[in-house]
């Protein structure tokens, strides 16, 4: 499974490659919207959830995200070929996001930056073809944000991996951390 954060797997990419992906990603937006609409409508206590593209819309949907947050236990050989990648110093958890996890992650990231996008003048979908070393090189970023730029799709993994470690998905906070710097 492609992960948002694989940045190696965006660097090993030609750039015809890249704008191939990024063509297919935009394509692909308005029917992942759809299919999280479907999802968190179709959850009990979620049914009036609506996709309308607002902050406050976020605030639900980010409770209804903790909810859909798993884990699974890593396989010896994940573990040893983290342990291989990793300095010995930082902890390897034993446990890893599903990978239906990382997909919702995926449609929810998506949903924040159409937000963000919708709300915020001045922002737009980008992507950097000019620098290899650019962590986000090759990867849907929205851009307009001075020299700042975000990755919905990396961000929303992150916040995925902090639900499993017990906290919660403010959405709206993350959306207003972003407000200010626009």
């Amino acid at each position: 499974m492609l992960r948002s954060t694989s940045h190696e797997v965006f660097v090993g990419m030609a750039k015809r490659e890249l704008r191939e992906y990024n063509e297919w990603f935009h394509s692909m937006l308005e029917a992942r919207l759809e299919a999280l609409t479907r999802a968190v409508q179709g959850t009990p206590g979620f049914q009036a959830w609506k996709a309308d593209r607002t902050p406050e819309s976020l605030e639900s949907l980010g409770r209804w995200f903790e909810k859909r947050v798993e884990q699974r236990k890593r396989t010896p050989e994940e573990m040893e070929e983290l342990r291989k990648e990793i300095p010995n110093w930082i902890h390897v958890p034993d446990e890893d996001l599903t990978d239906a996890t990382i997909a919702t992650s995926m449609d929810v990231g998506i949903y924040f930056a159409m937000v963000v996008l919708e709300t915020m003048q001045g922002t737009r979908w980008d992507v950097q073809l000019k620098d290899r070393r650019d962590f986000y090189y090759g990867q849907p970023i929205i851009s307009g944000f001075g020299k700042d730029a975000l990755n919905p799709l990396w961000v929303l993994e992150t916040v995925a991996y902090s639900i499993a470690n017990g906290k919660p998905a403010d959405l709206r906070g993350l959306y207003n951390t972003y407000r200010v710097v626009a």
